[in-house]
């Protein structure tokens, strides 16, 4: 067993197709196959179940691939922190965003400016089980003030309301959260960290606001909102609506307050190097900009 046939069968369990993991690593379908039936001849378990031409990962699979992963995860720390022990330098920084997309052109343009040669990459999807280990960072938000050592504090906002002109509820004087239930809204879609505070709110107060759109791009929210589609919840700093644009009002609820804690967190499965931690406080002083 060594590092290439623990590569090798990761490739094999995440495409589950014999052709295509030797494509992509420009080995022959035999060879492969006799790698991974060598290895499970050494482990003593099958690790995928056969069916014809197709392979799928079976129970002793999916508990030796967590191992796989985490076996190269450490030789790839191993290597970064090498690399930045010597040489001060890593493989770059990857950010998983999950709130405050609209912030982002400035925040990389303000890194770019401060750190040129590094290279930044930026996911805005949730990893899944193969791609957990890739990111050094989360942007991400919270209810409540509570942060474990990892997770940095940046931002406290609120939760307010945005209303599209000529909606009927631009002229109220004041609104509450009766009024926003009696009208259609736009949301996000489940997946996101805003949409799940919510439906928290909402379920405590028994109450199920009337959806008319769903969408998982809150930039595409905040454009149906200024064409005057419906009203939205958004959050109040990283939205990033511009305060002279006639078409939307930013409101308060009178009988819902409700503040989201925007944080970062470093992800403990890979090594901390001086630029990620560089970049943490980069973040944090970014973010103390706009409070």
């Amino acid at each position: 067993m060594n590092l290439k046939k623990l590569q090798y069968f990761i490739k094999a369990a995440e495409y589950e197709n014999m052709t295509r993991t030797a494509e992509e690593l420009y080995i022959s379908q035999p060879a492969l196959s006799r790698i991974i039936h060598d290895m499970e001849e050494e482990i003593g378990y099958s690790l995928f179940d056969r069916k014809g031409k197709k392979i799928v990962l079976n129970e002793n699979g999916r508990i030796f691939y967590r191992y796989a992963r985490t076996i190269i995860s450490a030789y790839k720390n191993a290597q970064n922190q090498l690399a930045d022990y010597n040489q001060g330098r890593t493989e770059g920084i990857c950010m998983w965003v999950r709130v405050a997309s609209s912030l982002l052109p400035d925040l990389v343009k303000r890194y770019r400016e401060q750190y040129p040669r590094i290279k930044l990459q930026i996911e805005q999807q949730k990893p899944d089980i193969k791609e957990e280990y890739s990111y050094d960072v989360i942007l991400d938000a919270k209810k409540d003030p509570v942060f474990s050592e990892q997770e940095i504090f940046l931002l406290k906002e609120k939760i307010l309301l945005a209303i599209p002109e000529k909606h009927p509820l631009e002229e109220k004087e004041k609104i509450f959260l009766e009024d926003i239930m009696a009208v259609s809204m736009i949301g996000l879609s489940k997946t996101s960290s805003m949409s799940k505070m919510l439906e928290t709110e909402f379920l405590k107060r028994d109450v199920k606001p009337k959806y008319s759109l769903i969408t998982n791009n809150p930039h595409s929210l905040r454009s149906f909102v200024s064409d005057g589609i419906g009203i939205a919840f958004v959050a109040e700093k990283t939205w990033a609506f511009d305060k002279n644009d006639t078409k939307i009002q930013i409101r308060p609820i009178e009988d819902f307050h409700l503040e989201r804690y925007i944080y970062m967190k470093y992800n403990e499965r890979k090594y901390l190097s001086r630029e990620t931690r560089k970049f943490g406080k980069f973040l944090k002083t970014f973010f103390d900009c706009i409070k």
